[in-house]
């Protein structure tokens, strides 16, 4: 045998050593040992602790049969940051967790409710976005149904009431845990 056989059966051996031990091991050397199977009662009530309720098991407060009929929703999304990524999607899916999970919110929703979202997304500033926001209001122009920029650029239009209260909308219920209360009760005014 060369060295190089002669290491490897060496090694070999070493390996399957403790294997061939534990086979070759005497059964009168092992102690008797005794059934510990337990009978267990399948009929008591196993007890867990509560689970917290996950978001897609919440119901909405909307009502079943609302249906708009076909309509659509032309939404105006400032571009900056990810109004865009988040509100319009993709066209359709393409495996990203997030990205599919927009657009099966968005398909969704129109199927439930039977309209059709129109969002066009605009790579203006935050800064100046309220001026085409208000410009386009105060003409009277209908072209966007909802507008989504930066809140600092809303704050700006309050007073010139170009805004819809939102607490007056119908099906808007802002107990539901979607919703960011905090946040959103540090920018509400006369509630």
């Amino acid at each position: 045998m060369t060295g190089k056989r002669i290491l490897s059966f060496i090694l070999a051996s070493l390996l399957l050593l403790p294997t061939l031990a534990s086979c070759s091991e005497n059964s009168a050397d092992t102690p008797e040992t005794t059934d510990t199977t337990a009978v267990v009662d399948t009929t008591a009530p196993i007890e867990t602790e509560p689970r917290e309720t996950e978001r897609h098991e919440i119901k909405d407060s909307l009502p079943d049969n609302l249906n708009y009929e076909g309509t659509t929703w032309r939404i105006y999304v400032s571009g900056q940051g990810n109004h865009d990524d988040f509100v319009i999607g993709l066209e359709e899916r393409e495996g990203d967790v997030v990205n599919d999970a927009v657009f099966d919110r968005n398909l969704n929703v129109q199927e439930r409710l039977n309209f059709v979202l129109e969002a066009n997304a605009f790579n203006d500033s935050y800064l100046d976005n309220h001026t085409k926001m208000s410009a386009l209001i105060t003409a009277g122009d209908d072209t966007y149904d909802l507008f989504l920029g930066q809140e600092i650029c809303a704050a700006r239009l309050v007073p010139q009431k170009l805004f819809v209260n939102a607490y007056d909308l119908e099906h808007i219920d802002f107990s539901q845990p979607w919703w960011m209360n905090n946040y959103m009760d540090e920018l509400t005014l006369n509630k």
